[in-house]
């Protein structure tokens, strides 16, 4: 099997594709970098793929490309990223607290669903992003609480949104949307920020 890695041709001695996969990982990681693509006879191989072929042995005729990108780059892209859908989270908020105090309800709830599934995505971006530097969610602080903390506060916040509408109260959920949930976002934007900075700084030192 040739096995290549940004391009560089790597001799390694393995029997299956996981084999090549974790060696160049960790070949990678001692330069501060992952593999953020793999390839398998020019087939891209992620998810449930990337998990079937991990245990299969390598042929003379296989080719295995991996792309790495920087850790802390990719790190801080993608909480970058998370800023942008706080942005979004912030517009989608505004404009279900304005339909639910139009009786729009029907409207209202469909964007509400998608609100929920936007700040899943952030809390796991951060967590992946955390995960990745090697930073633990429960002794990182950002002011005076942890992250851990904010987390658990968020999964908090969204379980008592749902009660909201299983209870139908929707002038509460207005009204929740409207003048609690902004300063939840604003939070988490200065979570954000500060995690950006102590990775920045951390690499810095």
């Amino acid at each position: 099997m040739q096995v290549y890695m940004d391009d560089q041709t790597l001799e390694l001695e393995v029997s299956t594709i996981g084999d090549a996969i974790e060696e160049a990982s960790d070949l990678a990681g001692k330069f501060g970098r992952i593999v953020v693509d793999v390839k398998l006879n020019d087939e891209p191989m992620e998810g449930e793929v990337l998990e079937a072929v991990m245990s299969r042995i390598a042929a003379d005729g296989d080719v295995l490309k991996m792309e790495t990108a920087d850790t802390v780059e990719l790190a801080v892209e993608v909480l970058n990223q998370m800023r942008g859908q706080i942005n979004e989270i912030q517009r989608i908020q505004q404009e279900a607290a304005d339909l639910l105090q139009q009786d729009q309800a029907s409207e209202a709830l469909g964007l509400i669903g998608e609100l929920t599934q936007c700040w899943l995505w952030v809390q796991q971006g951060v967590s992946q992003s955390s995960s990745l530097m090697g930073l633990r969610l429960d002794e990182l602080k950002v002011g005076e609480e942890s992250v851990e903390k904010y987390a658990a506060t968020l999964l908090k916040q969204l379980s008592e949104l749902k009660e909201l509408i299983i209870n139908q109260d929707m002038v509460a959920m207005a009204d929740v949307l409207a003048y609690e949930w902004p300063e939840v976002a604003a939070k988490w934007d200065e979570l954000i920020v500060g995690l950006i900075n102590e990775i920045q700084e951390e690499t810095a030192e």
